[in-house]
């Protein structure tokens, strides 16, 4: 249940300054880590659209960022962008699509 619409209603705000690039990267991966946070602080996640960006992180967080892929070998790394380009492209339309309902549902 959504205790704090308003403070939700600021939060996905600021997630509509994400936009749909060329690189899928930027969506799903960026906003898994952005929803993830919004649905704990909203308690709604139970939410499907929520549940969505928690299975993309489940199937992420493994994957070497920032300072982390300075630590890995060229290639274990080609062999994880892989893996993400892979689950990118598998999670970008319900991605998408949850994002949407999303910012209807608090906007």
């Amino acid at each position: 249940m959504v205790t704090n619409k308003k403070s939700g209603q600021a939060s996905v705000k600021r997630l509509q300054r994400c936009r749909v690039t060329s690189s899928t990267a930027v969506l799903v991966l960026l906003w898994r880590r952005q929803l993830c946070a919004l649905a704990h602080s909203l308690r709604a996640e139970g939410d499907p659209d929520f549940i969505t960006f928690s299975a993309i992180h489940s199937e992420s967080d493994h994957f070497p960022v920032g300072v982390d892929r300075s630590h890995s070998a060229a290639d274990a790394l080609q062999r994880k962008d892989a893996e993400r380009r892979a689950l990118e492209q598998r999670w970008y339309s319900a991605a998408l699509i949850a994002a949407r309902n999303l910012l209807e549902k608090y906007t």
